[in-house]
Formats: C-alpha cells, structure tokens, sequence
C-alpha cells in the first residue's frame, strides 16, 4: 500500500467507519452501500463483507476483528480526527 492508499482508507474511515470492542476483542466495521469501497478495504486489510437487506435496498458490510482490526487502527491513528482516535483509544483500552 502506499501513503495515499492509507490516506484513502482513513478518509473513508473516517466518514463511514467505526472503531469498536466488542466483547473482548476489537473491531473495525463499515456499512456501505457501495460494494467497491469496501473490497478495497478487504484487499488490503483481510476481513469479511456480508450483506443484510432492508427495505429500500441491500447494505453490505465490511469487518474486521482481532490482531487485524488492531493493526487497522494502529496503522490509520495518526490520519484520523480527534473524535476517531478516542474512538480508537477506547477500543484498544488505551484512555
């Protein structure tokens, strides 16, 4: 990957994204729409996409978790906002 390739993926993060724990574990999670995103995002980074339907259409959804979901927000942090490196912070039990 390269710098604007993170760049990238933190910006769509960003606005789409969201950094969590889930029991023990951490996660990173982002529903869309658009289904190219989200296999970008699972070139670079591994996961899963699924896909849930609602009325008006489907919404698919990428995930991450475990040492990957770390290693997503360890290696995006210095690119987010304020609000989304407490987001990650938490997630990671670092506050």
């Amino acid at each position: 990957m390269s710098l604007t390739d993170y760049a990238w993926a933190a910006g769509f993060l960003e606005g789409e994204g969201c950094f969590r724990k889930n029991g023990g574990s951490q996660c990173v999670v982002v529903p869309q729409v658009n289904m190219e995103p989200l296999v970008r995002l699972q070139a670079w980074f591994g996961g899963r996409i699924g896909r849930t339907h609602t009325r008006e259409f489907p919404i698919n959804t990428w995930t991450v978790t475990g040492s990957r979901a770390r290693g997503v927000m360890m290696t995006l942090y210095s690119f987010m906002s304020s609000r989304r490196k407490e987001q990650i912070r938490r997630a990671l039990g670092i506050e």
